[in-house]
């Protein structure tokens, strides 16, 4: 306000100092400049002017979160819509039977349908709409072991390792075991690598891998029982 205030008493000013006949050729200059200048104030201090000319994405993909949910808003659907203009359209989401869904939250229950959003500038009622797909892309995630080392017989003891998961039951498996012998190493029979796969119940999965180092057994180990005349 202050830049028009100014504007306003420069042209003022401006115009005491013409003649009656300058004035009356300057007036119509004189209005659309300080009309010009007001819009282009305007704009520069609301960047979120509603715009009439929306256009909508055809369709757009929406991954649920660690909540298991998302807000689809208008900034996800409107092309080249800043989201810190959100607040300057309307925006409601139909599920595949073309019911509303409240609150334009969708879940797992919405997990792999088309829905459906339509974006309106109430301003002047000018509106857009397109589909979402909703997916859970999450995958649970395993907790790898380090690196080991050890003897031949504490390997059939190892369990899997444990893993944590969002919103989608899961299992954790030994995915598949290799072994290299080490035939002329003196402390060590074999490299293992062990590698365990997480598999969540939508198809996310996680792989996570590790080496262990078997013992060799030495002569020096080997505890023998007392002798025994029988």
């Amino acid at each position: 306000m202050k830049r028009i205030a100014t504007c306003i008493e420069v042209c003022w000013e401006f115009m005491a100092s013409l003649s009656k006949r300058d004035k009356s050729a300057m007036l119509p200059i004189l209005i659309f400049t300080l009309l010009a200048f007001n819009a282009g104030n305007l704009r520069a201090q609301s960047p979120c002017v509603p715009d009439c000319d929306i256009q909508c994405e055809d369709q757009i993909n929406v991954s649920l979160d660690q909540s298991c949910e998302a807000t689809i808003t208008p900034a996800m659907g409107v092309i080249n819509l800043d989201p810190a203009c959100n607040p300057v359209y309307d925006i409601v989401v139909y599920d595949e039977n073309g019911i509303e869904v409240p609150n334009d939250l969708v879940d797992l229950s919405h997990r792999n349908t088309i829905l459906t959003f339509h974006v309106t500038t109430p301003a002047c009622s000018n509106s857009c709409s397109g589909d979402i797909l909703v997916e859970y892309k999450l995958r649970p995630k395993i907790t790898c072991p380090p690196d080991l080392t050890l003897s031949c017989g504490a390997l059939n003891i190892l369990g899997v390792p444990p893993a944590v998961g969002a919103c989608a039951g899961f299992e954790v498996f030994l995915f598949s075991e290799t072994r290299e012998p080490l035939l002329c190493d003196d402390d060590y029979t074999n490299i293992i690598t062990r590698t365990y796969k997480a598999v969540d119940e939508f198809g996310n999965e996680d792989v996570c891998s590790h080496q262990i180092m078997l013992e060799r057994l030495k002569l020096n180990d080997i505890i023998f029982p007392d002798q025994r005349t029988v």
